[in-house]
């Protein structure tokens, strides 16, 4: 019996055959068997897709018995196995995928990843993705054997939110609300944000009341981490109450004393008061209006009712502006922002009769 097709290098299949002759009486039966026990007739080629032993067996006419076997041991019609890991079930901005590739026969010949199912690249030690899609695995063993897997990735997030603010007055107001709303399509908002500074957050709930000019922050933070900083100016809201902003409709000081404000939204303020007998006249600003007059951006004119100047001089530590010999008669006192300042100034009158 001679025997062949035991291969040497790994497949998915072996094909033995035998050769099975007799010099003398000649062969009266072949056969085969693959577990040494239930024998058939040998008619043609043994295909194996399995390893083991095949075995053989010649009678001839004489009734003499030979027995031959072959042991196949390179023989794999099994795939290689893959084990994913990596696929994220939070959000991120991106995600490392790892492949893990093992066949336990003719070993793993090649490794491959794919990032849209037909492009194949070489894959060793992870496959880094920073959108969603899918991320294809492909192992080839040494048999030729195939195995292609894939994971879909949806958690990731690279984009950030949106904010759109409105309510920023294009008109002048006293106040003005501004309300933001935060997006995102991806991953969804994670935190609201806003800040009178830039520096210090405090979470936004509800929209905005500003009483004052400044930039007002708004910042957006998604659960995949990105995060939006928006900001808007505000440069039409103004304390003050428009009603006395000319000479001419000076606001009548009938008590000893009186608050105002001037400054964006409205830039003067004019008062009128009469004294029987001689009186005095004290204008304190606040601080920001103090500097302001000492730089020459506040303005600060008294006159007669006839149109005579009257003069404002500081006290000693200058924190106030005053007058102390007005004589009995009409005036009037005007505080004026002539350079339009966007901050706003605090002052009070006082008279003393």
């Amino acid at each position: 019996i001679t025997i062949k097709g035991n291969p040497t290098k790994w497949g998915k299949k072996a094909t033995i055959t035998a050769t099975i002759s007799d010099t003398l009486s000649g062969v009266k039966s072949k056969q085969y068997s693959l577990d040494n026990k239930t024998w058939q007739d040998y008619t043609s080629a043994i295909v194996l897709t399995k390893n083991g032993t095949v075995y053989f067996k010649a009678t001839d006419n004489a009734g003499n018995v030979k027995t031959a076997n072959v042991k196949v041991t390179k023989v794999d019609a099994t795939a290689p196995a893959i084990a994913i890991k990596g696929n994220p079930t939070k959000w991120g901005k991106s995600a490392k995928i790892t492949a893990t590739f093992s066949d336990a026969l003719s070993g793993v010949k090649s490794k491959q990843y794919s990032l849209d199912g037909k492009t194949w690249k070489s894959y060793s030690s992870g496959v880094s993705v920073t959108k969603n899609g899918t991320v294809y695995f492909k192992a080839t063993d040494n048999a030729g054997n195939v195995k292609t897997t894939s994971v879909k990735v949806t958690k990731i997030d690279t984009s950030s939110p949106t904010i759109k603010v409105t309510g920023n007055p294009t008109k002048w107001t006293k106040s003005a609300t501004l309300t933001a709303t935060f997006s995102d399509t991806g991953s969804g908002i994670a935190k609201k944000e806003y800040s009178l500074d830039g520096e210090k957050w405090s979470s936004y709930t509800k929209a905005l009341t500003v009483k004052a000019n400044g930039t007002y922050y708004f910042r957006a933070t998604d659960k995949a981490g990105n995060v939006r900083t928006s900001s808007v100016e505000v440069t039409r809201v103004g304390n003050g109450d428009n009603t006395n902003d000319t000479w001419k409709n000076a606001k009548l000081i009938s008590a000893s004393s009186v608050s105002g404000w001037v400054g964006a939204g409205d830039l003067a303020d004019y008062y009128k008061f009469s004294v029987k007998k001689n009186a005095s006249l004290k204008f304190t600003p606040d601080a920001t209006a103090l500097s302001a007059i000492k730089n020459g951006d506040l303005k600060i004119s008294c006159l007669t009712s006839s149109g005579k100047n009257v003069s404002l001089v500081w006290d000693s530590a200058e924190t106030y502006l005053a007058s102390s010999k007005l004589a009995a008669g009409s005036y009037i006192l005007g505080v004026t922002d002539p350079n339009k300042d966007k901050v706003g100034f605090n002052y009070k009158i006082a008279i003393a009769k």
